[in-house]
């Protein structure tokens, strides 16, 4: 049996992440309602915080959240087509909001998000855990449950070469 989460504990350990993990989060879902990525952001919380109890290594905490935060993605990444398929008789599409500020760089960023937007979910994922965020490859295969490092190595050039209007990858805009 797992052992109980302390929220205080989970707490103090996101703390030092929660800024990377909402910028991360935010660009994974460009192109997606701000409603939708906060949704997938709490989720994926929620989830961490229910299996919190089940992290052995405290020291690992950061790819464990961010597994957690791309798995959680991928899953609204699947969601999100079945509503397409078979969409919810309530549901109203609402106009696209501003992507997250009223910025004067938000020009910068919307084609940044645009971009991101036409990347596959997991280069998207990739590109953004390696870029973004820090991850080494190895441990961007160990987030996305591939075996090879070469695949994600191919992802990665992939999204590049899709991401056209990403030339200057380094340093990315704030998300």
């Amino acid at each position: 049996m797992a052992a109980p989460t302390d929220p205080d504990a989970f707490l103090a350990a996101l703390r030092p992440h929660y800024d990377d993990a909402l910028r991360t989060c935010r660009a994974l879902c460009a192109g997606w309602q701000p409603s939708e990525a906060e949704d997938v952001f709490q989720s994926a919380l929620l989830k961490a915080l229910e299996t919190f109890g089940q992290l052995r290594d405290r020291d690992a905490f950061r790819p464990w959240l961010f597994q957690i935060l791309t798995r959680t993605f991928y899953s609204a990444v699947r969601w999100r087509r079945v509503r397409r398929v078979l969409p919810l008789p309530t549901e109203v599409e609402a106009e696209r909001l501003g992507l997250f500020s009223d910025e004067p760089e938000a020009g910068a960023r919307a084609d940044l998000m645009a971009a991101l937007a036409r990347l596959a979910p997991k280069e998207r994922a990739a590109l953004l855990l390696y870029e973004v965020a820090g991850f080494s490859v190895a441990e961007i295969a160990e987030v996305q449950g591939d075996r090879s490092r070469s695949a994600v190595k191919s992802r990665l050039a992939r999204a590049r070469q899709r991401a056209a209007g990403l030339d200057a990858l380094s340093p990315l805009p704030a998300l």
